[in-house]
């Protein structure tokens, strides 16, 4: 049993690349309990001891990736439900122009793009579409009292 410590760390090293395959971070939580349980069988840890140390790194390691994971799954949720229905509204939370911006949308900070004219904070927006996985495509929510206002103007009426 005096090479049991390079099939632990042999196990940690092929599933830590796995982890870019589930991104939900299981296959690194049982990765660092591999590697973990390695070192201390190569310090001359017992079989049961081995176990006790993969059991306690991994199950740890678990409990914390809901914690880290947290923010992004709810952003994941607000990604799905954001694609299906592109005509939400948000909140500008920074100035927003083709360059930066930040707006609020489903409890979330989002980074936002305008294609037209900077947009202030505070301003209401209509979401147009995605940039990549994090970027809005954002424009001005207009009110209806203006919509009207410039429809009277290209008529000719007041």
């Amino acid at each position: 049993m005096h090479g049991v410590w390079v099939l632990w760390l042999l196990a940690g090293a092929l599933l830590g690349p796995a982890e870019v395959l589930s991104r939900r971070l299981i296959c690194a939580a049982v990765s660092l309990g591999s590697i973990c349980t390695g070192i201390a069988a190569a310090l001359g840890a017992t079989v049961l001891v081995q176990v006790a140390v993969f059991a306690s790194v991994s199950g740890v390691a678990l409990c914390l990736r809901r914690l880290v994971l947290r923010p992004y799954q709810r952003a994941v949720i607000n990604w799905e439900s954001l694609y299906w229905s592109l005509s939400n509204t948000a909140t500008a939370t920074e100035p927003v122009n083709g360059q930066a911006g930040q707006v609020r949308y489903g409890g979330l900070y989002w980074q936002a793009r305008s294609p037209g004219k900077a947009i202030p904070a505070g301003t209401r927006v209509k979401i147009s579409g995605l940039l990549n996985d994090v970027t809005l495509w954002v424009y001005p929510e207009l009110d209806p009292q203006r919509l009207l206002t410039m429809i009277r103007k290209i008529r000719g009426t007041s």
